[in-house]
């Protein structure tokens, strides 16, 4: 092929190499996007999971003193029933 017959097949495959380049810049900033959307869910995420673990340790608390208050419950009820026991009957 001469000069002229090449002439513009490169300069077509230039042009396609050119637009192939601009959108893959496209795509890395689509990416970069992407990444930075998913760093921010990533810390909510986990923000969301230290909330959750702090509730947690909340819920846990309650229900001890719950379990503790319902103990102090029986005992008073078991030591009021001894002393209506205790009370003559008529």
């Amino acid at each position: 092929m001469t000069t002229k017959e090449l002439t513009p097949i490169v300069t077509a495959n230039t042009l396609a190499i050119a637009e192939h380049n601009k959108a893959m810049a496209e795509i890395n900033k689509t990416i970069a996007e992407n990444n930075k959307a998913i760093a921010q869910l990533t810390n909510g995420l986990l923000a969301a999971k230290d909330n959750i673990d702090r509730l947690a340790g909340v819920v846990e608390t309650v229900a001890a003193s719950v379990a503790a208050h319902d103990e102090q419950i029986a005992t008073l009820a078991r030591q009021w029933q001894a002393y209506v026991n205790t009370l003559p009957r008529s």
